[in-house]
């Protein structure tokens, strides 16, 4: 895993996480591989970011926040817009069945269980970004 690659250099990845640990490490391990991340630590927050104008071309979300879970926030999200991948990465999956999960991040989106090693996670924002359906 070295540095960034063509298809990941400037991308913008909006990472939702309320752990301020996990956030701040895994943004600052994105960002060396190329990746632009906006860190937020919940789902208003990540409604309001896109609200003000920012297109990410990937989310990375929890599902557990403090305010709303990811569901909600996701959702509120793709109200503004409307085709962004979407990489959940939570503990909780198991409480949500797995169909609902899927139907909510559709076919470019990602379900990762915690704890996950980074090269997973890596791999999987790599795909979604790179997938050719994106706008």
């Amino acid at each position: 895993m070295g540095g960034p690659t063509n298809r990941q250099y400037g991308k913008t990845i909006l990472y939702v996480e309320d752990d301020d640990e996990t956030r701040r490490c895994v943004g600052d391990r994105l960002r060396r591989r190329g990746f632009v991340v906006r860190e937020v630590a919940t789902g208003q927050a990540a409604v309001d970011v896109v609200s003000d104008g920012v297109r990410p071309d990937a989310v990375l979300l929890d599902l557990v926040l403090p305010d709303m879970d990811g569901l909600q926030a996701h959702t509120r999200i793709l109200e503004q817009h409307p085709a962004v991948p979407t990489v959940i990465c939570s503990g909780a999956l198991s409480r949500i069945p797995a169909g609902t999960l899927q139907r909510a991040i559709g076919k470019h989106g990602r379900l990762l269980a915690k704890p996950c090693e980074f090269r997973v996670l890596l791999e999987a924002i790599e795909n979604v970004v790179a997938d050719d359906g994106i706008a």
